[in-house]
């Protein structure tokens, strides 16, 4: 009995740290990989990249006038179209 109750324990306990890990590198917005999550995948792919010989590229997108958009409509209006793009460029 006693080594059930810990297997129970240490399942919640994996499955406490798996929803840690997520939320550490997840924006909570738009869903996205954030910026830790990205440096942590650039490092990755950098040392491949080395590893294989191979070039690395990377592509980054920027939001015109984006301020202009939270200053004149809001931060609420601002949200959804950070959520927009998010899900368009994440197709």
């Amino acid at each position: 009995m006693r080594d059930a109750v810990w297997d129970l324990l240490r399942g919640e306990l994996a499955r406490s740290n798996a929803a840690l890990a997520s939320d550490a590198n997840t924006d909570p917005l738009t869903g996205q990989p954030n910026k830790r999550a990205f440096d942590i995948f650039v490092e990755e792919a950098r040392a491949a990249s080395a590893r294989e010989g191979k070039p690395l590229s990377l592509l980054m997108l920027d939001v015109d006038h984006f301020k202009r958009i939270n200053d004149t409509r809001g931060h609420g209006t601002g949200d959804v179209v950070l959520q927009t793009l998010a899900r368009r460029w994440s197709r």
